[in-house]
């Protein structure tokens, strides 16, 4: 067994234990003793694994089903951290109360594997309407992040700090508003998560010293703000970055890289309420999900992104995610909800002047009709699709149409429709490649 598979294991029985009530001294015993237990839970490479699988039996359980379990929590820990970006995402750029309402509607799974977020959450809900609700939040937050070691590196702690330092600034206690912004900035882990929150730091910290007098201190911080990297910056441009590394990630299958990317633009619009920006990267985390075969995560994605329409000015951007909605939707056999966002797509496509998305959601549309077999009603969508994408020479697009095109009056028994759309077929490969046909 390997240590990481070891330190897991370890962690599973220890939370199996306390959830049983006992301590260690309880299943101390001749063969195996409290420190052999102390440390199989925080994973010692030593242990053999026989003491593991007793102590497991002891627990009534196996190494089987331990390893169940581990990659359960996991999968369920990845899908409540996505919820709660997700919820994070509509309070501050949809509506506060909407984000609380959502919070509401949590189970307590959702406290014990996000400790502090929840309150946290629930705290900037509050903080438009009833700061003094929002204060009692943030500290049950720092409360909670407290009892969790474990969970310092996603720098809550700092960032709760950083918003009870804003309530008392203008509450006009610059003191105890400097008091908490210092204290964000000491517990601030550099490699951690939310690394734009030290700048934030340091620049309300300046502004508090010099609202308080203390002039050169206010300086001196400034130039530590003037240090910070300048991976936070406001730009669209800095956005358009983090867009094209996600995406050839994406493309070269680098997954992880993809996501951690595409987080850290989510987080970026998300402080700069830039709505638009917002939506593209949520609707391209949902692709990546889509791609990993995590439909619940994707989903939570795509909705994420829609959430924000009434906020975006530039209603183009809502085709593609109504698009990869369907298309997720159509994937699991929900036709009902496949169908609704699919036409949605066409809907809001027809409306606009931005083809390639239009095209692609009336490929999808047809693409819904063919999967259930309705030949006549797919091919609709497709001869619109193939029209613009001749017209425009969206060549890839208009290679995929015919195919589906071919394929639709083959199945219906229209043979002359079949055999002009094959030699269309011909010519638009002959015409996506520059050398002509290639030698097979």
């Amino acid at each position: 067994m390997k240590y990481a598979e070891r330190r897991k294991s370890g962690k599973m029985l220890r939370k199996l234990r306390k959830e049983q009530g006992f301590t260690i001294e309880n299943f101390a015993d001749d063969y195996i003793s409290a420190s052999t237990i102390s440390n199989i839970e925080r994973g010692n490479p030593h242990v053999s694994i026989e003491k593991i699988k007793y102590y497991a039996q002891k627990l009534n359980v196996t190494l089987e089903d331990i390893s169940s379990m581990t990659k359960k929590e996991q999968k369920n820990r990845e899908k409540y951290r996505l919820k709660l970006m997700s919820i994070e995402n509509m309070i501050d750029l949809v509506d506060p109360s909407a984000g609380l309402a959502k919070l509401r509607q949590l189970d307590e799974s959702y406290f014990l594997y996000n400790p502090g977020i929840v309150y946290y959450l629930k705290g900037k809900s509050y903080y438009p309407k009833n700061k003094e609700k929002a204060e009692t939040y943030y500290q049950k937050a720092i409360q909670q992040i407290d009892q969790h070691p474990s969970s310092e590196k996603t720098n809550m702690k700092s960032v709760c700090y950083n918003e009870l330092g804003t309530i008392y600034f203008y509450k006009n206690n610059l003191k105890q508003a400097l008091d908490y912004t210092q204290k964000g900035i000491e517990a601030f882990i550099p490699d951690g998560e939310r690394s734009y929150v030290k700048s934030v730091l340091l620049a309300n910290k300046a502004i508090y010293l010099e609202d308080l007098g203390r002039l050169e201190e206010s300086i001196q911080t400034i130039e530590e703000l003037r240090s910070q990297p300048e991976e936070f910056k406001s730009t669209n441009s800095t956005l358009s970055i983090y867009v094209l590394q996600a995406r050839l990630h994406h493309r070269n299958k680098l997954y992880n890289q993809a996501i951690q990317c595409t987080e850290t633009g989510i987080e970026l619009a998300r402080i700069n309420n830039m709505y638009a920006r917002s939506s593209e990267l949520w609707t391209l985390l949902g692709n990546i999900y889509f791609s990993l075969e995590k439909p619940e995560e994707a989903e939570i994605c795509y909705l994420t992104s829609l959430d924000i329409k009434e906020k975006m000015r530039k209603e183009h951007l809502l085709i593609t995610p109504y698009t990869q909605l369907g298309l997720l939707y159509l994937s699991q056999n929900n036709f009902r909800g496949a169908q609704k966002s699919l036409e949605e797509a066409v809907r809001i496509g027809e409306r606009t002047d931005h083809l390639l998305p239009f095209v692609n959601a009336l490929i999808a549309l047809g693409n819904f009709y063919l999967k259930q077999k309705q030949y006549y009603q797919a091919i609709h969508p497709f001869e619109r699709a193939v029209s613009l994408a001749q017209k425009h020479h969206f060549t890839k697009e208009e290679e995929q149409i015919v195919v589906n095109l071919c394929y639709c009056y083959e199945q219906i028994g229209d043979l002359e429709r079949f055999q002009n759309y094959s030699k269309r077929l011909v010519s638009v490969k002959f015409r996506s490649n520059h050398n002509g046909l290639e030698c097979i």
